[in-house]
């Protein structure tokens, strides 16, 4: 019989407790506002492609006229279908860090650059669309990470970066692992003793550093992944774009507050993870 005292129900009701921890902490720290804007930053672009002017590519203007009668065009329906991925993908990753689990946010942005590079690519490369939609084999050929995310496009170069960076996270069983074990040895003269203990969350590890490091590379990544959104649907300057100038100023004034010394994951800015980002 299914029973309220089962591992799963615990760790569900200690996520509750958790997540109001971590995000007050987040409040204390002048993050938490970050992280709740990106999700409207989402939707009010959505918002700005429905209504955006005649030329750029929003439902008014991808619809061909075939035999059936109006049908969208694959390539737009590609880049929408990457941006809720994109968004959906993001929630996720907010979620495992509200939870205390920042080590498994790097899967879902992953997948979120991905989305947002191929969105991109598919403005030169529209057959991806109906490749993607019949699930033929060349779409995986066509977009591997150096064709969606070249490293010389100003645009898309930072985001190789992240990259890199969540697909050695996500992909290093080491690395997803070293950051959650305790281990202890003992000797006596007749026994030894292993003791390993394996942390279900992650926000403690070094000082609470690590934590604030994924924190603030999540905000960075999504801020580029959304710019590389709105490039792909061909948005013109519009009130989205002052407010991503507003949102990206703010978060590096708050990084330059709290010591960008202590928020990166390699010595300098050679990571540019939360370099002020100036190309449109």
């Amino acid at each position: 019989m299914p029973s309220d005292d089962n591992p799963i129900w615990h760790v569900l009701d200690n996520d509750q407790h958790e997540v109001e921890q971590n995000r007050r902490y987040l409040r204390e720290m002048g993050l938490v506002t970050f992280i709740e804007q990106l999700p409207l930053l989402f939707d009010s672009l959505r918002r700005e492609l429905e209504v955006a002017p005649e030329g750029v590519s929003t439902p008014l203007t991808c619809w061909l006229n075939t035999d059936g009668g109006p049908t969208p065009a694959p390539d737009f329906v590609l880049r929408v279908l990457m941006f809720q991925s994109a968004h959906s993908q993001y929630l996720h990753a907010a979620a495992h860090l509200l939870r205390g689990q920042s080590l498994e946010l790097f899967g879902h942005a992953r997948t979120m650059i991905e989305n947002a590079g191929i969105a991109y690519l598919s403005r030169s490369k529209p057959e991806l669309a109906s490749l993607y939609l019949t699930a033929d084999g060349q779409y995986q050929k066509l977009t591997k990470s150096w064709a969606i995310l070249p490293k010389d496009d100003p645009l898309m170069g930072k985001l190789n970066a992240a990259f890199e960076l969540a697909s050695s996270m996500f992909h290093s069983n080491f690395v997803a692992v070293a950051g959650k074990i305790r281990t202890t040895v003992s000797l006596s003269e007749s026994t030894a003793t292993f003791e390993n203990a394996m942390e279900y969350r992650d926000r403690e590890g070094d000082g609470g550093r690590l934590y604030l490091r994924h924190v603030a590379w999540l905000i960075a990544t999504t801020y580029r992944v959304l710019r590389v959104l709105a490039a792909s649907f061909s948005l013109g300057e519009s009130v989205w774009h002052r407010r991503m100038e507003i949102f990206d100023e703010e978060f590096h004034a708050l990084i330059d507050r709290l010591g960008p010394e202590t928020l990166v994951f390699a010595p300098g800015k050679s990571s540019a993870t939360y370099e002020h980002d100036t190309t449109n």
